[in-house]
């Protein structure tokens, strides 16, 4: 199942006209997936409204030279170039920032076992070369809070628009088209995914820490539904990097478990996996991973003379738009290098 909560101050601002943020919020019983949900959320903090008034302008003007409006494309970019020159001014160190954050749910409603023998379906269909039917089972094997925020480099994006702009102003819209399409490629995407059965276990063992001491079978049947979460996320592979931590938390779970059927001396223990399950997630929170681009995509792109004609032109705007105007292809480390050889570029034209 997947649920979305979405926070875009782009796609608002194109959709609805004006510059606000598109909330949709849901309910979960997990209480630490409520209070990550919150996390993300507060953690996002908004460009500023010159940031998002250029980028929209920039939109407008894609969307005005594809239908051949040449004095609106120039308007837009001159209001963009004006609102970018705006928030440099204010702050001229600016890099990446975020101008968009969304969080999805999906949830799988199994258990490891079941999903072990899923996983050993899947592969019998591979060796029989069944990929297609073998996708079919694999696909819904997610239980995840996808994190995704798009960020703007405003070391790059705003040099394309004015390079856009000067092109439209000597007559060349095939240029322009194509400075624009480039600026929108260097947006940076970055994602974070983590386990909703990492944030289950936690909870669950949350709530058996709470419990008084004469609930031992109440606080066991609790640590057991935490070892299974912890599980789920192990089976699924969402904790292959961190087997190290993993093995940590599965032995603290397993010494409560023990402690628990004994003299049920647990305060300390649960406190050390608590620790636990917060120094994973910490990992699992700032662990990125982003978006590449394929090889001659990003030879066109890096090199616009690659790309013949008009239509190819606006085959790579279409592309953009069918994907929310949002595309990461380069890593933060490369912008700076890069700002500094499209800089030289600008000059030399």
């Amino acid at each position: 199942m997947k649920r979305i909560i979405s926070v875009s101050a782009i796609v608002a601002a194109l959709m609805l006209g004006s510059l606000s943020l598109e909330a949709k919020s849901i309910q979960e019983d997990n209480q630490a997936l409520n209070h990550e949900i919150d996390l993300q959320k507060k953690s996002f903090k908004i460009a500023s409204s010159d940031i998002i008034q250029g980028l929209h302008e920039t939109l407008i003007a894609i969307n005005a030279l594809e239908k051949k409006e040449i004095d609106r494309a120039k308007k837009a970019l001159q209001k963009a170039t004006k609102s970018f020159e705006a928030a440099l001014k204010i702050d001229p160190k600016l890099e990446l920032v975020p101008v968009e954050n969304s969080i999805e749910l999906y949830s799988l409603d199994a258990s490891p076992k079941e999903i072990d023998k899923a996983l050993k379906s899947a592969i019998k269909l591979l060796e029989a070369h069944e990929v297609q039917t073998a996708k079919e089972i694999l696909q819904p094997l997610k239980d995840e809070m996808y994190v995704e925020t798009v960020y703007i480099p405003m070391a790059l994006y705003p040099i394309s628009t004015k390079t856009a702009l000067d092109a439209l102003n000597k007559g060349d819209e095939k240029t322009a088209l194509i400075a624009l399409v480039d600026g929108l490629d260097t947006l940076v995407k970055r994602t974070v995914v983590i386990p909703i059965g990492l944030l289950a276990a936690q909870d669950l063992t949350i709530v058996a820490s709470k419990l008084d001491k004469s609930k031992k079978e109440e606080a066991l049947a609790l640590i057991t539904s935490a070892e299974n979460e912890l599980q789920k996320a192990y089976v699924l592979g969402y904790v292959g990097k961190y087997t190290k931590e993993y093995k940590i938390l599965k032995g603290h779970i397993d010494e409560i478990k023990k402690e628990i059927k004994g003299e049920n001396k647990v305060v300390k223990l649960y406190e050390k996996l608590k620790n636990s399950f917060t120094s994973l997630l910490h990992k699992t929170r700032t662990t990125y991973y982003k978006d590449s681009v394929a090889k001659e995509e990003a030879k066109a792109l890096k090199n616009p003379s690659h790309i013949k004609g008009g239509a190819a032109a606006k085959a790579e705007v279409e592309e953009i738009e069918l994907k929310e105007q949002f595309k990461a292809k380069q890593q933060m480390e490369a912008f700076k290098k890069e700002s500094k050889e499209d800089e030289a570029k600008t000059i030399e034209h």
